[in-house]
């Protein structure tokens, strides 16, 4: 299992806002959306980059959300296939069988199929039915690519809001989080300084006293609530969910 990706759909910033009053400074934390994908449908964003199976027509990855068996996901999500064809183009594929809902395996160039594990129905690189018991296609995502690097997925259900309130405690301000989890997904927190630098992981914590030792947090469809530090005076946090290659 590589991690690899991951889904960013909610952004927030914060400032350090300070003044002096009666001879003594005064900061407050402040809080502001600057963007949240709209509806009930998240965008999960692939950097071609980071995998090389990509690189050439007839490769092909299979990308969890959750933990998955041969016969069914352990969660909310099936694995999404990301194939690319000969035309260059790229399709985004729905693993569930058709037949009996079982996972299937990414593209085979040896089998020139993907194949479901449990019945043997085939199906083409993108997605259409070859043979086997499977009545019907693979469903597909709507995908598009953004320039030469980045491919946008739309996952159905994927997309959440996050309510973010400044917590005092008795060492400083730090930022609660809460937001909707799906049945075990995994949740980080990431941060950037501006909006040209990269994310990175930052740690957190289930308590507004911490400790902020966490880096994931794995959801069981209700509500969930994290704390984390203000990294520095000004910057951004997205809560993300995390997407492991299998």
């Amino acid at each position: 299992m590589q991690l690899q990706r991951r889904t960013f759909l909610k952004t927030i910033a914060y400032s350090m806002a300070g003044s002096l009053f009666m001879g003594k400074e005064i900061s407050q934390l402040l809080i502001g959306t600057t963007y949240a994908a709209e509806g009930s449908t998240g965008e999960l964003k692939i950097d071609l980059a980071q995998f090389p199976a990509l690189q050439n027509p007839n490769g092909s990855v299979r990308l969890a959300l959750n933990p998955f068996t041969t016969n069914r996901p352990n969660g909310a999500y099936y694995p999404i296939l990301i194939n690319r064809l000969q035309s260059g183009d790229y399709v985004a594929i729905n693993s569930r069988c058709s037949h009996a809902d079982c996972v299937v395996n990414p593209f085979s160039s040896a089998a020139n199929a993907c194949i479901c594990p449990c019945h043997g129905s085939r199906f083409g690189i993108d997605g259409s039915r070859i043979s086997g018991p499977a009545p019907r296609n693979l469903d597909q995502y709507n995908l598009r690519q953004e320039g030469e690097e980045t491919l946008i997925v739309e996952v159905p259900g994927l997309n959440y809001s996050v309510q973010m309130t400044p917590t005092p405690t008795a060492s400083g301000d730090v930022v609660e989080l809460s937001f909707p989890t799906q049945d075990r997904v995994s949740y980080e927190v990431l941060f950037r300084t501006d909006l040209q630098s990269d994310w990175s992981a930052v740690e957190f914590g289930n308590s507004s006293e911490g400790p902020f030792n966490l880096l994931e947090s794995t959801g069981n469809g209700s509500d969930k609530s994290v704390f984390v530090q203000p990294q520095g005076d000004t910057g951004f946090f997205s809560v993300a969910v995390v997407v492991t290659e299998q």
